[in-house]
């Protein structure tokens, strides 16, 4: 009980100390691409799993939640992202011991392609400058631990590092997150609460004179019920909202059916403007000996640029 109050107070804390912090100023942060979801199950319910994420991607998603996780957890998957950028990802997990918790590290590699130079109005091209091009990408690491308090109490936290590069010019930073879960099957039966606030860290300039810009600061607050269960078929309702420090707050919610533990189906509806409202998904898991392989394919469509795909595999080894 003394672990869950204090662990409480720092959640309240925390949640004055940054939605004090907010501005509210479109445009003023740094490393935009760490707003992008990740994820098949993620992005299949419309970035709605703060509270039911349970593979090693909890170590960026939600850390508190890597303790639901078996002895050891692999995966990697491919989002087909907007104008043929490449965003990749990987992440593995592994259970320490029941006292230390569940340690994870959660890659994420993007690639924004090749870019033609603009030439001023007027500026004579030289011959062998024409049809020169540059490029840029970014790469995020992150190194998550998460284990479960009390009975009713999780907490997780996660260590970042990222860098961004373009033409010549690169920056780097490092930042953290931290997040809770909280449920109470004698008085809460089939509830979930959770929360995450994300990139907490210093402000970068992306040139020597340049302002600084602040990282996307996020606070995000979930909610699950368990909506019923009838022999092997199980439908699971989830609510998450989001409040970014230079944006509105968005909300999104998720209707996930799950037939004997094996056949997932998604479908979600979110207020992001990244994407169009709904999406969906497919997730199939199969038991061989102690190790649960599975697949996700997720289907999500946006408004200038059509329908984008995310396909993931994992493996789960209890």
């Amino acid at each position: 009980m003394k672990k869950l109050t204090i662990a409480l107070i720092v959640l309240v804390s925390m949640s004055v100390w940054a939605g004090t912090s907010f501005s509210f100023r479109t445009g003023t942060t740094a490393f935009d691409f760490l707003r992008l979801p990740v994820g098949g199950a993620h992005m299949a319910t419309g970035g709605t799993s703060l509270a039911s994420i349970d593979t090693a991607l909890a170590g960026l998603i939600n850390p508190s939640r890597l303790d639901e996780l078996g002895n050891f957890d692999i995966r990697a998957g491919s989002i087909d992202w907007i104008l043929d950028t490449g965003y990749q990802y990987a992440a593995i997990a592994k259970r320490i011991s029941d006292d230390l918790g569940v340690l994870s590290v959660v890659v994420r590699s993007f690639d924004y392609g090749e870019f033609e130079y603009t030439k001023p109005w007027g500026y004579v091209v030289d011959p062998s400058e024409d049809g020169e091009t540059f490029s840029g990408n970014a790469l995020a690491a992150t190194l998550g631990w998460g284990k479960q308090l009390t009975k009713n109490f999780a907490f997780g936290a996660s260590a970042n590092y990222v860098y961004e590069t373009l033409e010549e010019y690169m920056i780097d930073s490092m930042f953290f997150n931290i997040g809770f879960t909280y449920e109470n099957e004698e008085y809460l039966k089939g509830l979930r609460i959770a929360f995450s606030a994300e990139n907490f860290g210093n402000n970068v300039q992306y040139f020597e004179d340049s302002d600084a810009l602040t990282l996307p600061l996020v606070m995000k607050y979930g909610l699950l019920w368990d909506v019923f269960q009838v022999g092997k078929n199980k439908f699971v309702l989830e609510f998450n909202a989001a409040q970014y420090k230079d944006q509105d707050m968005y909300g999104s919610l998720s209707l996930t059916y799950i037939f004997n533990s094996m056949v997932y189906l998604y479908t979600g509806y979110t207020t992001n403007t990244v994407f169009s409202p709904f999406s969906a998904g497919l997730g199939l898991k199969v038991r061989v000996g102690r190790t649960f392989w599975d697949i996700v394919a997720a289907y999500n469509t946006t408004e200038h640029f059509g329908g984008k795909v995310t396909i993931e595999a994992g493996a789960m080894i209890f």
